[in-house]
């Protein structure tokens, strides 16, 4: 294992131990992200609710058999700016966003 590697891993099991902290803190503020998953192509995107930051969002994403792999990133969205009845939870394909995006704009 390189340094860089070794690096990598610590920070990882820092976020890992900082996230599981957030979960039992039932305080801590409930999030709304979207992640993009691609591999030389675009492979999906989700939006996922009630997750603590990014680490967790990735990790619902497997829990709930909707990662397809490759790539992946993602941006914390405020819930206000999330249309009414947008799927949560579920891998969307291009064909999908682009018709949530059609019905939004008719």
């Amino acid at each position: 294992m390189t340094l860089t590697d070794k690096l990598r891993a610590e920070r990882i099991e820092q976020q890992r131990q900082k996230t599981e902290a957030l979960r039992k803190d039932p305080t801590a503020p409930r999030k709304y992200f979207w992640l993009s998953f691609a591999d030389g192509v675009f492979l999906g995107g989700c939006l996922v609710d009630d997750v603590v930051d990014f680490f967790d969002a990735l990790e619902k994403t497997h829990r709930l058999g909707i990662n397809p792999g490759g790539a992946v990133q993602g941006i914390e969205v405020d819930p206000a700016h999330i249309p009414h009845g947008h799927p949560l939870n579920r891998l969307l394909s291009k064909t999908d966003i682009e018709a949530i995006d059609r019905n939004r704009i008719n």
